[in-house]
């Protein structure tokens, strides 16, 4: 089973897994900007790393994967921003200065975890 987002729901995860099976969670990380005005350096935050197995699961292995992306145009890098909470943190000269950009070059970072299923009691 593979859970890429949103809120997840490990007793029905558990409920529908067989007995060995096995659940991939990807979680966004850090989403930090190359060529960014400065308060748009870090666009999404670095999410705790100790975070607890899931009722059910036990946890097999993580891994943290990085890759660049260039963004070419104003409307994939609003996309982007409309994805972090800084689009509504930021003050309206600052959101002005990010739809002024033509190109924006970022890191991307997701963390895989592998869980295994086991019976809850």
């Amino acid at each position: 089973m593979l859970r890429l987002s949103g809120f997840p729901s490990y007793a029905e995860f558990n409920r529908v897994l067989k007995p060995d099976g096995q659940l991939l969670q990807l979680d966004a990380g850090r989403i930090i900007c190359g060529n960014c005005v400065k308060s748009f350096t870090l666009l999404k935050p670095e999410r705790a790393t100790d975070v607890r197995d899931p009722q059910g699961f036990t946890s097999l292995s993580t891994e943290t994967v990085h890759y660049p992306l260039q963004l070419l145009g104003p409307e994939p890098i609003a996309d982007l921003l409309a994805t972090t909470p800084h689009l509504y943190r930021a003050t309206a000269e600052r959101r002005a200065q990010a739809a002024k950009l033509s190109a924006l070059s970022v890191t991307i970072e997701v963390r895989m975890t592998r869980f295994g299923r086991h019976t809850i009691r």
